[in-house]
């Protein structure tokens, strides 16, 4: 376990940003692995600093399988965690959107 532990640290370190994100509510259940992983590896595109993101309440949308939502909390340029914001993310187009009025 030791091991495994300062492995995952080491690759945190050295720029692996997919394994440094959290989802902190256990709510991964609802998708599947490549789906979170999708999500996680597209973070970088949006995030000033994705290692910091924190995901909760994650779920596809009942109106539209296509789409991830939930709610993401990262730091801002300051370095201090916005709070919770819902996002959307699409598995076919990779976008993420966040917006108070995002429809999940």
């Amino acid at each position: 376990m030791f091991r495994v532990s300062v492995l995952v640290f080491g690759l945190c370190l050295f720029g692996q940003t997919a394994l440094c994100q959290e989802v902190t509510d256990g709510s991964t259940g609802t998708i599947t692995p490549q789906e979170l992983a999708a999500l996680v590896a597209s973070l970088p595109n949006f995030l000033k600093d994705p290692e910091s993101a924190r995901l909760s309440k994650l779920h596809l949308d009942p109106d539209n399988q296509d789409y991830v939502c939930g709610f993401l909390n990262a730091k801002n340029g300051f370095g201090g965690y916005v709070g919770d914001q819902p996002f959307r993310y699409g598995l076919k187009n990779g976008m993420l959107i966040t917006d108070m009025n995002t429809p999940c």
